[in-house]
């Protein structure tokens, strides 16, 4: 995959398909990878918030927005996973700051407080709406494994907060 934040594929790929870019019709590209964060930190934003911006352009699909939280429903939870399959791969992170990718799931019929814990065989976590239940997931450096000998791996318990 090229390297959609330097400015010499950028410039390579307007060039390869005939693009013609102008500033003046605000179309900019933003090729240090430090500034959206910093955009992000002064917007006053918190973790309750989702950010993307959609409009027709190259477009730069990065592991920060493969991100979703349990308050979303769990609907969105799993077609978010579905499109974000292989790459970058959706992910979510646990109440103990552990960065969790989900390759698998599916939505269940079950409800709770965001983030709890629902059932264990097979993992099921209550969402904004609904609930979803992780199949396959790959822990921060670790291999992928089912959801079920993940929540074991944390000894999860059933009303816990993932």
């Amino acid at each position: 995959m090229p390297e959609l934040t330097d400015l010499s594929t950028i410039l390579a790929l307007c060039e390869k398909y005939d693009f013609s870019l102008s500033k003046g019709y605000g179309q900019n590209f933003i090729i240090n990878p430090g500034v959206c964060p910093k955009i992000v930190d002064g917007s006053g934003i918190d973790g309750r918030w989702g950010v993307i911006e959609i409009g027709p352009g190259i477009g730069v699909l990065t592991k920060e927005l493969a991100q979703f939280r349990w308050e979303e429903s769990a609907a969105h939870i799993h077609n978010w996973v579905r499109g974000m399959n292989p790459w970058p791969a959706a992910w979510f992170v646990t109440g103990g700051g552990r960065k969790v990718k989900v390759l698998e799931c599916r939505v269940a019929a079950q409800s709770g407080a965001p983030g709890q814990v629902l059932a264990l065989k097979p993992l099921t976590v209550a969402c904004g709406e609904g609930a979803v239940q992780l199949l396959r997931v790959v822990p921060e450096g670790s291999k992928p494994m089912e959801g079920s000998a993940f929540a074991a791996g944390l000894r999860l318990q059933v009303g816990d907060a993932l």
